[in-house]
């Protein structure tokens, strides 16, 4: 131990003789390699039963070179319960979250700092689920992402005491100070099943993100409600050690409210978005990625010439661009609410409700792209993606939308074996989704592409996990029948994709679909004769 550093523990032992120090430490820019003769000594000294719960003591440090310790006792029940629940909104846990140099019992003050690092990465990790939805599916973080992650967030909240910063140089000497202790939580957190391997990388498990956005929308707001309150109980224990006035806590939180500041290091801290990445199938994206779609095409194909043409869309802005002889389509996901999906809220109400956000909506497009893809289930890649820019960037598939093939069809007043084949596998490929747990959400004719053979599916954004299943039946034959004129090739093509389904899937699905709930929300769209015999068809007679 630093000699200097057995003068200060001994120098804290000292200073509280009714009560046993039974771990005490440096903490702050201190902690990291020789204690500065010159500076302040910031440190906490736990003790075994502190009647006065937590409490500020200062002391002239002229003996050992100049300076004043700083010194913080607190009882240590109330330690542990800050460490683990944030009781005191982690206004003790935020010290073992920093570099600290351990005075005394370093095995104790290991254990307690685990503790508050497992539950800052769960922390971080809802907060990741939260603001990410689906999307948390196809991240990969870097540990480092943790620490970062937590200060910027925490100093969002809560300014820091000057001295907690001072003399780190870089966010590379922080590091360097914490991730010992967050790699052990991280291999806890592995055990448990919340996070996983990938190389270097870190992915968050299925179930967990699961579990934390079934408790949406109330999750977000318990979760911003906490965090305030966490700020607040700092403040509050701040000023229970005698280190702040009530009415100086009161005026530091109307400015922090007010300013919103962040603390920095010096030459700034590094975005912690630089250690986080989502996959696509052109290898990882940072998320600190603000490029434009050409930007984007630019940086996959540099050097080709780029040419755009519009390829409509409603809620989302969405483009065809060539790059030489390679095409990707581009979607920009506008954040308005259009009249079309209001209207159809309205019309399918009890029956379906559509996300309308941008960010749930490329969330959808982007996660079950990825899970329909991992299960063999024809969808474009994802190719590239920018947040920022609330861009995404796919594969384009060359073919038939099925809406045009019924118009084709409708025109020719005839469907021969090969729509049939397409129906027939289309009812095939819908049963296998509806297999793995999924749900299409927006299933209308225009969003599938018959293209060599197979049947892709399109425009996921309404997609999910679980869902109605029926639904997804019942919009893409009641929708279809709108396009269709009269004739008796139709319901052939109606047959070839129930023939499909039931192959591999839940004829179950299929009654329900044909039910009346499912049915009036096409009325305004499709012929009564054409939705009764649709339904007629799901039902079996």
């Amino acid at each position: 131990m630093d000699p200097r550093a057995s003068l200060i523990k001994e120098r804290l032992e000292a200073m509280e003789r009714k009560g046993e120090v039974m771990a005490s430490f440096v903490y702050g820019s201190q902690a990291i390699g020789q204690l500065d003769p010159r500076s302040d000594i910031d440190a906490v000294a736990i003790i075994s039963d502190f009647p006065q719960g937590l409490r500020y003591r200062f002391s002239g440090l002229g003996d050992l070179g100049g300076g004043y310790l700083n010194a913080l006792f607190v009882d240590r029940e109330l330690f542990e319960l800050d460490v683990s629940k944030g009781a005191l909104g982690d206004f003790l846990a935020d010290k073992l979250l920093m570099p600290y140099l351990p005075l005394s019992n370093p095995e104790y003050l290991r254990g307690e700092e685990i503790k508050a690092k497992e539950r800052a990465i769960l922390e971080i990790l809802e907060g990741l689920i939260l603001e990410y939805g689906r999307l948390a599916e196809g991240l990969l973080l870097d540990p480092r992402y943790f620490p970062l992650a937590r200060s910027r967030r925490r100093a969002g909240l809560l300014p820091q005491p000057g001295s907690t910063f001072a003399g780190l140089k870089s966010a590379g000497e922080f590091l360097e100070g914490v991730m010992g202790g967050y790699e052990t939580a991280i291999e806890n957190l592995v055990r448990a099943g919340i996070l996983g391997r990938e190389g270097g990388l870190l992915s968050i498990s299925g179930d967990f993100i699961d579990r934390i956005l079934s408790k949406r929308p109330m999750a977000r707001i318990v979760n911003l409600i906490e965090e305030g309150g966490k700020a607040l109980k700092a403040y509050i224990a701040r000023g229970r050690a005698g280190l702040t006035s009530p009415e100086f806590i009161l005026r530091e939180m109307a400015s922090k409210l007010r300013e919103e500041r962040q603390f920095r290091f010096e030459g700034d801290i590094e975005d912690p978005r630089k250690y986080g990445f989502l996959k696509t199938s052109e290898g990882l994206m940072s998320l600190a990625m603000e490029a434009d779609a050409a930007e984007l095409i630019e940086e996959l194909r540099p050097g080709r010439e780029l040419t755009v043409r519009p390829l409509g869309g409603i809620l989302n802005d969405v483009f065809l661009i060539s790059a030489g002889q390679e095409r990707f389509v581009i979607k920009r996901f506008t954040d308005w609410q259009s009249f079309k999906w209001f209207a159809i809220n309205l019309v399918a109400f009890g029956t379906r409700q559509f996300a309308l956000g941008w960010k749930d909506r490329l969330s959808n497009e982007y996660a079950m792209n990825r899970f329909l893809n991992e299960r063999g289930i024809p969808v474009p890649d994802i190719i590239r993606l920018s947040l920022s820019k609330r861009i995404l960037v796919e594969e384009y598939i060359e073919g038939e939308t099925i809406s045009d093939l019924v118009k084709r069809c409708s025109r020719s007043g005839s469907a021969g074996p090969e729509e049939e084949g397409v129906f027939e596998s289309l009812g095939r490929w819908m049963a296998r989704i509806h297999g793995a747990e999924a749900c299409i959400g927006d299933s209308k004719p225009e969003n599938m592409v018959s293209s060599g053979g197979r049947v892709y599916f399109l425009d996921l954004e309404q997609s999910s996990k679980g869902g109605d299943m029926a639904w997804d039946v019942a919009e893409f034959l009641y929708y279809t029948g709108h396009l269709v004129s009269f004739g008796d090739w139709f319901p052939r093509l109606v047959q070839a994709f129930l023939s499909g389904y039931r192959e591999i899937g839940d004829e179950r699905v299929l009654k329900r679909a044909g039910g009346l709930s499912y049915l009036k929300p096409f009325a305004l769209w499709t012929p009564l004769p054409t939705l009764y015999g649709i339904s007629r068809a799901l039902r079996g007679f």
